[in-house]
Formats: structure tokens, C-alpha cells, sequence
């Protein structure tokens, strides 16, 4: 898998630059298993104004615009500690140390350090609204700049908020919704994706809902808004307004497999991280060049009014 995406983003990256913005792509392996995916990639120098997404008829529900100092607002935010060596074979240690997340000059820092923590040689944060606050559909938008640095996996993503643990369904039943995540082996690539129980990057036999590729030349020089407008029969992802993704649910897979197939209308949980290595962030880490450094100046949350 790690493999397929990186020379996919190869392909998206030589095809960018060739100006063409719609590409099929399909891989087959020996036991005719296959990934397949629909890559649209948006010029941002020939946007369609068509499909540039305004916030009308949307009121605001909830934001942190991190216009204070210190660590994050424990009233908005949790955070997910330990060893996160087995989740796609990420190599950092998260903590909730000062050193990993804090809020200075109007902007959070997600900091990932060339520091030991146990078994783990790399530290950093994972911040979530878990069991503070979470949402069934609405417009999600936040504005970050991604770190620059092989080895950095830095992601915007939502996972389903159980009301208590006997609930609880393991990844991917449960769902994941990935508002965008970068892939720094590619520096200007950015990802958009959907899992479910029946699509995911594991299961192979069933095409995973999709991935958005998008390419941004600035994505760690300037900051970008990264937005999502969700509801109960589609997904739009959005950078800086303009539409780079489209995920329709399907009514008849619906019916046949109701949440195996679509798991996201329910309440979703937001999570904001920096992993280290992994199958985005690659076997490679320019840890001389640590720390690397996501920043987020604001996550404003709004829904239908």
C-alpha cells in the first residue's frame, strides 16, 4: 500500500504539472486484487467559481480562533497519549507536554521533536474533542500550515463518538473521515478520504470510497483553509473555497449494507496530529531538521441554521 500511494502521488504530481485535471487510475497485483481511484485535481489558477463553497444558510457552533497563550483549551480539546508505534507503524510517542501543543501569537503548534520517549525516538500531540464535543454533519473548516520535513504525517481527520465503550466498533466499522492529511515524501500533496467496513486502504477487493489528491505549492509556505461540508448523502472537500472532492453516497450499496457501507450518519469527534513516519509519513525521517511544526490558526464549525 505504501508503495501504490507513493508512486500514485508521482503520477499526480507529473500530470499537475502537465496541466491535465481528471486522471483514472487503476493497479493490479498478481492475484488480479486491485486499487482504484478517480484522482481530480483542481487548478487553482482555473478554478471553477462554480464550485467555490460559500457559508450561507450555515451558522457558526463551535471554533477555537486560539486568541490565547499556553497549552490548548482543556474545556475544547483532549489528548491521546502513548505509544502510537502500531497504528500504521507511526514512530513518534504522543504526550500532552507543553513542548508538543501550545497556543502562542494567535496560532496552535502541533511540534514534533527528535526526542526519545520510551520505545519511541520522536514526540508530538494528538489533540481531539473526544468526550467534549462532536457533530452530525455541518461545514467544517480549518486554517493550517503543514510542516515541511521527510518523515512528517500531518492530518485533520474526524472519528464516531461512542456514548459509552459497549458501543464502541473497531476501526474500520466504525468509520474515519479524513478532512485532509499531507504527504510530506510528496511535499505539495494533500489526501481527502473516506473509510468504512467494506471500503478502506486494507480492504483491497472492495474499492476504497476514494481518495482525493490535490496539489498545493505552498501547502508549507503559506496557510491554506481546508474545508469539508458534510450531510446525510455526500461529502464536499474544499481547499481555500474551492472544491477538490465529491463523495456521493450510493443508495443501493446503501441499502444492501446500511453502516458497513456508509458509517457517517452519526455523531463524529474531530482529531488534529502530527505522526512521524508511518505509511504516509515513510521509512525516512530528516530528524536533523526537527522539529517539525503544524500550525492552525483557526477550526470554526458550522451547521445548516
Amino acid at each position: 500500500m505504501q508503495n501504490i500511494r507513493f508512486n500514485i502521488g508521482i503520477m499526480v504530481m507529473y500530470y499537475f504539472l502537465k496541466g491535465i485535471n481528471t486522471i483514472n487510475l487503476q493497479k493490479k497485483s498478481n492475484k488480479e486484487e486491485y486499487i482504484s481511484c478517480t484522482l481530480k485535481i483542481n487548478m487553482p489558477n482555473n478554478p471553477n467559481r462554480k464550485n467555490r463553497f460559500k457559508i450561507k444558510g450555515y451558522k457558526l457552533v463551535w471554533s477555537d480562533e486560539f486568541e490565547y497563550e499556553g497549552k490548548p483549551n482543556e474545556k475544547k480539546w483532549n489528548y491521546d497519549i502513548g505509544n502510537m508505534q502500531w497504528a500504521n507503524w507511526e514512530r513518534q510517542a504522543y504526550t500532552d507536554n507543553i513542548e508538543n501543543a501550545y497556543v502562542k501569537d494567535g496560532k496552535l503548534h502541533i511540534v514534533a521533536i527528535n526526542k526519545k520517549d520510551g520505545e519511541c525516538n520522536y514526540t508530538s500531540a494528538r489533540l481531539t474533542t473526544h468526550e467534549r464535543v462532536s457533530w452530525k454533519y455541518g461545514y467544517f473548516e480549518i486554517k493550517a500550515k503543514m510542516p515541511k520535513g521527510m518523515g512528517a504525517w500531518p492530518a485533520i481527520w474526524m472519528m464516531r463518538e461512542y456514548k459509552n465503550d459497549e458501543q464502541k466498533e473497531e476501526w474500520p466499522d466504525s468509520g474515519e473521515i479524513d478532512i485532509v492529511e499531507h504527504c510530506s515524501r510528496l511535499e505539495n500533496l494533500l489526501l481527502f478520504s473516506l473509510h468504512s467496513k467494506r471500503h478502506n486502504c486494507w480492504n483491497f477487493k472492495e474499492q476504497q470510497f476514494s481518495t482525493g489528491y490535490f496539489s498545493c505549492l505552498s501547502v508549507c509556505k503559506k496557510f491554506h483553509t481546508y474545508g469539508m461540508k458534510w450531510d446525510e448523502n455526500q461529502f464536499n472537500f474544499y481547499v481555500d473555497g474551492w472544491l477538490v472532492a465529491t463523495y456521493k453516497k450510493n443508495a443501493n450499496e446503501y441499502a444492501k449494507w446500511g453502516d458497513e457501507y456508509w458509517p457517517f450518519d452519526h455523531q463524529f469527534y474531530l482529531i488534529i496530529n502530527l505522526a512521524i513516519g508511518g505509511l504516509l509519513g515513510g521509512p525516512l525521517v530528516d530528524s536533523e531538521k526537527m522539529p517539525f511544526v503544524m500550525e492552525v490558526e483557526y477550526v470554526r464549525i458550522y451547521q445548516k441554521s
